[in-house]
């Protein structure tokens, strides 16, 4: 979406991103890997997340990425109350993601920045800072834990984007000439 112009919400759009949304609410609550308690998540959640935002953009990917978080939490609820400061990362996933792939190509070298910057400033800082207000640990406890938590999924992620970046913008051609969006 260039800025300046208006995104058009067809159904074609909405079934997509329903889709997108009920897809990494299963990755995320179901097809999941816990380590360490639930200091330490794996998934491949983030897929939906990176092609929602290659295609339509970093705003409706952070859009998507907060519905499905809402949608996830409220289908299946973790044991305490929502906690919004979840949401808040997961739409920063969406907006990161839409800013380095949105209408670019997909390199190693985006693909390392695309992950790595979010990864940092997200998974290592805010949600574990998350983390500390929910589980009242302090942040240095589960600090080593949420490192290696983006360890272990930066070299999934960035192969995972090299693998999917040859059907992703033939996706959002094919999507932009039969919904006449751009």
């Amino acid at each position: 979406m260039d800025s300046g112009s208006k995104l058009r919400i067809g159904t074609r759009t909405v079934v997509v991103l329903g889709l997108m949304i009920g897809l990494n609410v299963v990755l995320t609550r179901i097809l999941r890997l816990e380590l360490f308690g639930s200091t330490v998540r794996l998934s491949f959640n983030f897929l939906p997340i990176v092609v929602t935002s290659y295609i339509f953009g970093p705003y409706v990917g952070a859009l998507t990425a907060a519905a499905a978080d809402v949608v996830g939490y409220f289908l299946f609820p973790t044991g305490g109350a929502f906690f919004p400061g979840f949401t808040i990362s997961a739409a920063l996933y969406g907006l990161a993601y839409g800013f380095f792939f949105h209408k670019r190509p997909v390199t190693l070298v985006r693909s390392l920045l695309a992950f790595s910057v979010p990864g940092i400033l997200i998974t290592i800082f805010l949600n574990t800072y998350w983390l500390t207000l929910l589980q009242k640990v302090t942040y240095l406890a589960i600090l080593p834990g949420r490192v290696m938590q983006f360890s272990l999924l930066l070299p999934v992620q960035v192969v995972s984007m090299l693998a999917l970046g040859k059907y992703l913008e033939k996706w959002r051609q094919e999507f932009s000439l039969s919904s006449g969006q751009a």
